[in-house]
């Protein structure tokens, strides 16, 4: 039985369906999981979320725990609020957003999930805000001290100061190009 229920797993057949409640009872969200042999479990298959009054909120796949294909998400009135495609988790292709009317308000493209391309946004009169529309331009930059996050050639300590506190500064220390004394680990430096 034991092997057989493995083979079961292997195969993809694992799939079991899940269900979450708001706090108040109402249903949040259906799901499927694939459960691995070790017990654990991965978003796998369909999604619908919904709203504590009863409207979808959004509808969509999984898998391998990353969304993927097109999703749609509503506003609580149930209009559409964007749809869009996912791969691997990221925003990918051209994405539309409404606002709660109804009303198309933007429209655009995604890479590897950053806008990126020719985007177009609307006012609520119906016309192109030429302030926000235009060229977006997304990408990768890989810092020369490697992985970006990483600021120089390891993790600085520090003794005094609560973690969170701790945390923030390197944070901001990162956003400013590497290290706070010299920015050593600037894109393109090394």
């Amino acid at each position: 039985m034991r092997v057989v229920l493995l083979m079961l797993l292997a195969l993809g057949q694992g799939t079991e369906t899940r269900y979450e409640n708001h706090p108040t009872g109402e249903l949040r969200a259906q799901y499927g999981v694939r459960v691995e042999p070790d017990g654990s479990e991965v978003r796998h298959g369909a999604w619908t979320g919904w709203y504590p009054e009863g409207e979808v909120e959004s509808e969509g796949r999984y898998e391998d725990g990353a969304r993927t294909g097109e999703w749609t998400f509503r506003w609580p009135n149930g209009k559409r609020k964007e749809v869009g495609e996912y791969r691997d988790g990221l925003r990918t292709g051209t994405w539309r957003e409404y606002d709660e009317r109804g009303k198309r308000i933007a429209q655009g493209r995604y890479r590897e999930g950053h806008r990126d391309g020719k985007w177009t946004f609307w006012d609520s009169a119906g016309k192109v805000d030429a302030t926000r529309s235009g060229p977006y331009s997304w990408q990768r930059v890989e810092l020369a001290c490697g992985v970006p996050g990483r600021r120089g050639p390891g993790p600085r300590r520090r003794r005094a100061g609560p973690a969170g506190a701790r945390r923030a500064r390197l944070g901001s220390a990162h956003r400013r190009g590497g290290r706070a004394a010299g920015g050593r680990c600037a894109a393109g430096s090394g």
